[in-house]
C-alpha cells in the first residue's frame, strides 16, 4: 500500500510539472496576482504530496532532521513569500521594491514552481527505486589523530583574527571590508571546523559509543570549543548570521546522527523559528551601516523590527530571508538580453576548490567576477558597474543563469533524487561511506540558506573538507560491509 501511494504521487507530481511547464510556454503577461494564485496553488499541492510519501526506512520514519525538509521549508520561504504578501494585499506596506521587471514576475513565478516540483519528483523517483544501501567500515589499522586538524583549525584562526580588519568585528558586516586575506583564512578556518566534528562524530558512530550531549561536547576538546565560542562572538558582534546557525546545526547534528538519536518536534520547530527570528534581528542590525556600536545597532534594530512587523508582512520573521526572490526575476531579465552562461558559472565554482586557478582562469579568459559569479552577474545587472550592495543569489537563479528551463528541471531532479540518496545512506545503524558522511553535513547545515544561495558551491565544500579528513586519518582504508 505504500509503495502504491508513492507511485501515485510521483504520477500527480508529473502532472503538475507538465501543467507548469505549459504554463511557462503560453503565459505570457505582465503582473497577473491570478497567475501567481495558480503557481502558488501548484506548489502548494506538491509540497503537501511530499510530505504524504510513504517512508520504507524505520531509522528515517518521523526523523525531522533532513536535508529535504530544511531545504524546501528555506525554498519556500525565498521564492514564494513575497508573492503570498502581493497577493494578500501587503506588498505596498514594504519599504522597498521586489519586484524588479514586472514583466518577468508571472514566468518567475511559475519557473520557481517547476525548480521545487522537480526537486520533489526526483526525490520521489529516488524513493520508488529503492535499493540496497552499501554500508562500510574502517580498517582496524585506521586511527583518528586529531593534532593535524587541531593545526588547522588553531593556525587558520589567528590567521584570520590577524589580517582581519578590526572594524568589521563591531558591526561591520556589509559594510566594512574584512580584507581578501581574512576572508580567505576564515574560509578555510570553518572548513578545518567542519572537518574535526564531522571525522568525530564518524569515529563515534564506528564504535557505537553512547554519550550524552554535553558529555560529546567535552570530548571535543577545550581548546577546540573555546576557539568555535570565540569565533562565534566575533561573527555575532560583527553581524554575520550565517556561520553561528550552521555551526549549531553542525554540533547538533553530529551528536544525533552519530548516537542514531531523532529530533523531537517541539525542539525541531522551536528551533525554526528561533533561527528565522535571530536572521532577521541580525539582518536589521547589518542594514545600519556605520552608525554606532554592536549594541546601538542591536537596540536600533529592536526598535526597526517592531516598526517593520507593524508593516503587514504575513511572516515579517522571515522576510529578510524572502527578498531574494529579486534575484530569480534579475536573472530572467537578464538571460531575455545577454543569454545563458551555459555552464561556465558552475565551472567557475568547482574550479575554485583548487587555489589560485580561479585567478589563472581569469587572467587568461579575460572574464571577470561579473562574467562568472552568479551573485556579480545579477548585482551588476540591477545596480550597475558601482553598485552600492550586493544583490545575492538563490539557487534557481545559479542555474537559471546557466541552463534555462532545462537546466532548472534536470538539475533540480538531480538534486531531489540525490538528496533521498544522502538522506537514506546516513540514515542506517551501520556506517555510510566517509564522503556521504561529509555531503550529509555540509549540506544539512546550511540547508535552510540553499534556497537563497548556490548547490554546487557546497560539493565543492565538502571535497575540501574530505581533503582535510583523509589527513587525520593514519592507515586510512574503507571496507565494504557484504
Amino acid at each position: 500500500m505504500g509503495i502504491q501511494r508513492n507511485h501515485f504521487i510521483f504520477i500527480m507530481q508529473f502532472f503538475l510539472l507538465i501543467f507548469q511547464i505549459f504554463r511557462l510556454i503560453v503565459v505570457d503577461i505582465p503582473l497577473s496576482e491570478f497567475s501567481l494564485i495558480i503557481s502558488i496553488i501548484s506548489v502548494l499541492v506538491s509540497t503537501i504530496l511530499f510530505f504524504g510519501f510513504y517512508e520504507p526506512n524505520a531509522l528515517a520514519k518521523e526523523q525531522l532532521l533532513r536535508i529535504s525538509y530544511l531545504f524546501i521549508l528555506g525554498y519556500l520561504i525565498v521564492h514564494f513569500q513575497i508573492y503570498m504578501d502581493y497577493i494578500l494585499g501587503n506588498y505596498n506596506k514594504f519599504r522597498g521594491d521586489y519586484l524588479l521587471f514586472n514583466n518577468v514576475v508571472n514566468r518567475t513565478a511559475i519557473l520557481s514552481s517547476i525548480g521545487l516540483i522537480c526537486f520533489n519528483l526526483g526525490y520521489t523517483f529516488s524513493l520508488m527505486k529503492g535499493g540496497i544501501i552499501p554500508s562500510y567500515r574502517l580498517s582496524n589499522n585506521s586511527r583518528f589523530n586529531r593534532i593535524p586538524l587541531l593545526l588547522i583549525v588553531v593556525s587558520t584562526f589567528v590567521l584570520f583574527i590577524g589580517t582581519a580588519n578590526k572594524a568589521y568585528f563591531f558591526g561591520g558586516y556589509g559594510t566594512v571590508e574584512l580584507g581578501s586575506l581574512a576572508t580567505y583564512f576564515q574560509t578555510y578556518f570553518v572548513y578545518g571546523i567542519f572537518a574535526y566534528m564531522i571525522v568525530k562524530s564518524y569515529f563515534l558512530k564506528m564504535k557505537i559509543l553512547k554519550s550524552s550531549f554535553m558529555d560529546y561536547v567535552k570530548n571535543l576538546g577545550f581548546l577546540f570549543n573555546l576557539i568555535v565560542a570565540t569565533y562565534l562572538i566575533l561573527v555575532l558582534t560583527s553581524g554575520d548570521r550565517g556561520p553561528i546557525i550552521q555551526l549549531g546545526l553542525l554540533y547538533l547534528s553530529t551528536y544525533l546522527f552519530s548516537q542514531n538519536k531523532k529530533l523531537k518536534i517541539k525542539y525541531y520547530v522551536l528551533g525554526i523559528f528561533s533561527a528565522a527570528f535571530f536572521i532577521t534581528l541580525l539582518g536589521q542590525i547589518r542594514s545600519f551601516q556605520n552608525e554606532g556600536s554592536f549594541i546601538e545597532k542591536y537596540n536600533q534594530a529592536k526598535i526597526n523590527k517592531l516598526s517593520f512587523e507593524n508593516s503587514g508582512s504575513f511572516s515579517p520573521t522571515t522576510h529578510e530571508l524572502a527578498i531574494s526572490v529579486r534575484t530569480v526575476h534579475a536573472a530572467v531579465d537578464y538571460t531575455d538580453h545577454f543569454g545563458f552562461k551555459y555552464g561556465i558559472v558552475q565551472l567557475n565554482q568547482l574550479i575554485a576548490i583548487f587555489p589560485g586557478i580561479g585567478s589563472i582562469v581569469r587572467g587568461i579568459t579575460g572574464l571577470e567576477g561579473k562574467d562568472l559569479i552568479s551573485a556579480d552577474i545579477l548585482t551588476h545587472h540591477i545596480f550597475g558597474d558601482n553598485p552600492s550592495h550586493g544583490l545575492g543569489t538563490s539557487c534557481l537563479a545559479d542555474f537559471y543563469l546557466d541552463f534555462g528551463m532545462i537546466g532548472v528541471v534536470c538539475c533540480f531532479f538531480i538534486f531531489g533524487f540525490w538528496c533521498r540518496y544522502i538522506e537514506n545512506s546516513t540514515f542506517q545503524q551501520k556506517l555510510p561511506h566517509l564522503f556521504i558522511w561529509i555531503l550529509f553535513f555540509v549540506f544539512l547545515t546550511k540547508s535552510i540558506y540553499i534556497g537563497r544561495s548556490s548547490i554546487t558551491i557546497l560539493f565543492r565544500e565538502s571535497i575540501v573538507i574530505y581533503f582535510f579528513i583523509l589527513i587525520s586519518i593514519k592507515n586510512f582504508k574503507l571496507l565494504k560491509n557484504a
